[in-house]
């Protein structure tokens, strides 16, 4: 594995993927619409984001972690206590719906950078829609 900073200055000692994978366990086991084989399996783009965003809600206001002893939103100051399940479902229908994001399309090489600049492991998609890099 090839580690590059592509943002900010973090200590090339401490990189690691462990926190994310260990997010995306998590979110696999305790949201069955991740399970593609379910009754759960979202057919929506709208329901499959709320089913994500109400575990996050969930996670972070509602779960007492073990090795914290609160939730993080307590542990980071962001709530004062554990919120119910009730006071969860209250808030997130009070909150008015943000703006859906606009999609961007992936930003191609420009001239000159060819596969050099996107990795030898890698091939321009059909029709321009971008490139396919193995990592």
């Amino acid at each position: 594995m090839t580690k590059k900073i592509k943002f900010g200055a973090p200590d090339m000692a401490k990189i690691s993927t462990s926190h994310i994978e260990r997010q995306n366990l998590t979110m696999r086991m305790q949201i069955r619409r991740l399970t593609r084989l379910c009754n759960g399996f979202s057919k929506k783009l709208e329901n499959h984001r709320a089913a994500i965003a109400l575990h996050f809600a969930y996670y972070n206001f509602c779960r007492v972690h073990e090795t914290l002893k609160v939730t993080p939103a307590m542990e980071a100051g962001v709530a004062d206590h554990v919120w119910s399940l009730e006071e969860l479902i209250l808030m997130a229908l009070e909150e008015p719906e943000g703006k859906r994001p606009e999609p961007k399309r992936l930003k191609l090489p420009t001239q000159g950078e060819g596969k050099e600049a996107v990795g030898s492991a890698a091939r321009e998609l059909p029709n321009g829609r971008g490139w396919l890099r193995l990592v």
